[in-house]
């Protein structure tokens, strides 16, 4: 393999897979479960949220609708094929920023756009939901 650069991403899914995994996972299993974790988390307009490991964004379009216009949302996912299909499905629903896992270390060590996220998590009256 001379002259070759071989990546291991290791959970990256490509081509239809993101679409499969909407259709036979988040529509079957995931859906009412998403809706039961945004109701529990308390979300409402104004809520600040940072949804980890968002894939192809159910639960972040769900936060994002109770979060309104004056809420903030991040989704941060390793897989670009999930986050393609996540920003793809919220072209016309309230305003997401999507981030890559590259750019994920980054975030977490506190840069301009997590920052805001991660304080708010830890101030008084925050909420956290798995």
């Amino acid at each position: 393999m001379s002259g070759t650069k071989v990546e291991s991403s290791g959970w990256q899914l490509g081509g239809n897979a993101p679409l499969a995994y909407d259709t036979h996972i988040v529509d079957i299993f995931l859906k009412d479960y998403s809706r039961r974790l945004i109701e529990t988390a308390g979300i409402k307009g104004g809520s600040r949220v940072l949804d980890v490991a968002c894939g192809t964004g159910v639960v972040t379009r769900l936060a994002a609708e109770r979060a309104g216009a004056e809420g903030y949302v991040v989704g941060l996912d390793f897989n670009a094929g999930m986050l393609s299909r996540a920003r793809a499905l919220s072209e016309k629903t309230s305003k997401i920023d999507w981030h890559e896992g590259t750019y994920l270390l980054t975030l977490l060590i506190g840069a301009a756009i997590a920052a805001p996220a991660i304080s708010t998590a830890n101030s008084p009256g925050s909420r956290r939901a798995m």
